[in-house]
């Protein structure tokens, strides 16, 4: 299965370099759909993501979709941390005062989360 999750990505990520970027984004959808933990598929999809920036219309708002969704699952506390600090860095670049903000509250509310007696 592994094999098979590295060879789909590797033929979404033609498909949005070369090809069709919905046909791309339809394949990462299906990956994800069926490994949504996967975190080294989420970032691909997002770094292909990143790569249509400019190019395409609202190509900022689909990225940092992506990146709610991402965010929102249940994550290892380092995959997550790697998720975030990607989601603020674009923020930053992209986004307002006012977004980064939303991270910044969208990472403390997972840190108490998993901690929770550390926030009282």
């Amino acid at each position: 299965y592994q094999r098979r999750v590295h060879g789909m990505t590797k033929i979404a990520c033609i498909e949005m370099k070369d090809g069709s970027s919905e046909r791309g984004r339809t394949l990462f959808e299906g990956i994800i759909t069926r490994s949504p933990k996967r975190t080294d598929v989420w970032s691909v999809y997002i770094d292909m993501e990143a790569n249509l920036l400019g190019r395409h219309k609202g190509t900022v708002d689909r990225l940092r979709q992506l990146f709610e969704r991402a965010t929102s699952l249940q994550l290892s506390f380092k995959n997550m941390q790697s998720l975030m600090t990607r989601f603020m860095e674009f923020e930053k670049r992209h986004g307002s005062k006012e977004s980064q903000k939303r991270v910044q509250q969208k990472a403390v509310s997972y840190v108490e989360r998993l901690c929770p007696e550390d926030a009282e």
